[in-house]
């Protein structure tokens, strides 16, 4: 799994990376066939936003989460990836 973490009018740390690695370590438990992970900080204001596209055979799966910190908004996208995927392996069983 590739992540590639980009900064829309802010500079992204190694902190701000490590974090979002430890983060998004457990979609990686969930769903094995991830290719890539593209995340753009972003910070307008008083809103900081994280997004996510993650890449999975054929799939796109986008998450988007806005808070007053940057932490806060990047653990809240990846519960929505984390719920995304778990939602799409469960399909996947089924068909």
């Amino acid at each position: 799994m590739k992540i590639i973490v980009t900064g829309d009018g802010i500079s992204v740390t190694d902190a701000l990376k490590q974090h979002i690695e430890i983060k998004l370590q457990r979609i990686k438990h969930h769903f094995e066939h991830i290719d890539t992970v593209h995340v753009t900080l972003r910070v307008e204001k008083l809103v900081h936003t994280a997004e996510a596209g993650v890449s999975i055979a054929k799939n796109i799966i986008h998450a988007c989460a806005e808070d007053a910190d940057m932490y806060t908004a990047i653990d809240d996208m990846a519960d929505m990836i984390d719920k995304q995927l778990l939602k799409h392996k469960e399909k996947i069983k089924h068909h």
